[in-house]
């Protein structure tokens, strides 16, 4: 982890695991508050600010792509 966190220059970042709809592992490193010395843990929560819009896109995507998204293509 410490060396993907340096390629991508994050202050610090969490990452979980699941499998059949469970937690298998979740894992965080370095800073959640760097200037209050606060560590991050798999529980920090991350401000994504635009991300999130490209998430919901794919997630969209999935779901039409499935046929389970309720829209009906035209």
């Amino acid at each position: 982890m410490q060396s993907r966190r340096a390629l991508i220059d994050a202050t610090s970042y969490s990452i979980a695991i699941g499998v059949n709809d469970k937690l298998v592992w979740a894992g965080a490193i370095r800073w959640a508050n760097l200037q209050r010395d606060i560590q991050a843990t798999p529980d920090t929560i991350y401000r994504i600010g635009i991300t999130s819009k490209a998430i919901t896109a794919t997630a969209l995507a999935v779901l039409v792509d499935n046929q389970r998204s309720g829209f009906v293509a035209q």
